[in-house]
């Protein structure tokens, strides 16, 4: 039987005609290819997205830390600056103290020479003073002596001219 078949006749018989198992099962293979490569694509995108987003991350953090540690830094040299401005203070306190010390040493050692010097002019003033005391008491006591001599003697002598003159 052969039957005239028109192009469309023989286009609509070779379709019905093809496999249409392995043509569905190539067909949802490449489906099921075109999915897993578009999700592959979807999630290397996400991963990309990620590492920009953590060297992003990194990147933020080394900044912060080199902040940080610049401001660590900077207080550092601020307490440092603070200590040794601090200690220049300190040993210019000590020093002031030392000299005012040393003045008032001085002082006290003038004070002293003075009042040595002082008690050696009293020293001296006594001594001369109780020297002229001994000289009058010595004095006196010759004077009382030469007195009582005479008296003495005169009280011996009899009466005549001699002794009127006493």
């Amino acid at each position: 039987m052969t039957e005239k078949k028109t192009l469309i006749g023989k286009v609509c018989n070779d379709f019905l005609e093809m496999p249409w198992d392995k043509i569905l099962a190539g067909l949802i293979t490449g489906l099921l290819i075109y999915i897993g490569a578009a999700r592959l694509f979807i999630i290397q995108d996400k991963v990309y997205d990620t590492n920009i987003k953590i060297e992003k991350l990194k990147n933020d953090i080394l900044n912060t830390n080199k902040e940080i540690e610049k401001a660590l830094y900077s207080r550092i040299d601020s307490i440092l600056l603070e200590l040794n401005h601090l200690e220049m203070r300190m040993n210019k306190n000590i020093r002031t103290e030392f000299k005012t010390s040393y003045r008032i040493i001085d002082d006290i050692k003038d004070k002293i020479n003075e009042l040595d010097i002082r008690i050696s002019i009293i020293e001296t003033k006594l001594l001369s003073s109780h020297i002229q005391k001994m000289k009058l008491d010595n004095t006196i006591d010759s004077l009382i002596s030469v007195l009582t001599n005479k008296n003495e003697h005169c009280l011996a002598l009899p009466n005549n001219e001699e002794n009127k003159s006493i």
